[in-house]
């Protein structure tokens, strides 16, 4: 891992939204193990948490609002997929960014709102791929 002065740390939750959609990398935690793909929708659902945030939703209502984004972005989240996200997206709104990715340096990684297929301008909703695993596997 480079020296922490040159990781891609956002010094806001704005900023890192910035990034996110601008497809910037940026550092932040593992949190799912199974794969990319698994991965990569907790990513999707701990951005959209924070959007949600931002845009004025209190806390204690955001569970709610992950089933609203799950079923608007056909994400197919399970449990522990959500779980997942929520902690996370909590972390990054209750501290820094840069100490939430220290405090958790053997998972540490990289990120960007990129996919298979968005190349070719496909939108998350349109990549149709196994999410989850084992009994709770959902196909998008």
């Amino acid at each position: 891992m480079p020296g922490k002065s040159s990781w891609p740390i956002p010094s806001s939750i704005a900023e890192a939204l910035k990034w996110w959609d601008g497809d910037t990398p940026l550092m932040t935690v593992s949190m799912g193990g199974i794969g990319p793909g698994y991965e990569q929708c907790i990513h999707i659902a701990v951005f959209e948490i924070l959007r949600a945030y931002v845009k004025g939703v209190p806390l204690p209502e955001m569970e709610n609002e992950l089933g609203r984004i799950d079923q608007k972005l056909g994400l197919g989240l399970t449990n522990g997929q959500a779980g997942a996200a929520m902690a996370l997206a909590i972390d990054y709104i209750k501290g820094d960014w840069g100490a939430v990715v220290e405090k958790y340096k053997n998972r540490q990684i990289m990120i960007s709102k990129f996919w298979p297929g968005a190349e070719m301008g496909r939108k998350m909703e349109e990549v149709r791929r196994p999410v989850g695993s084992g009994l709770g596997r959902r196909i998008l």
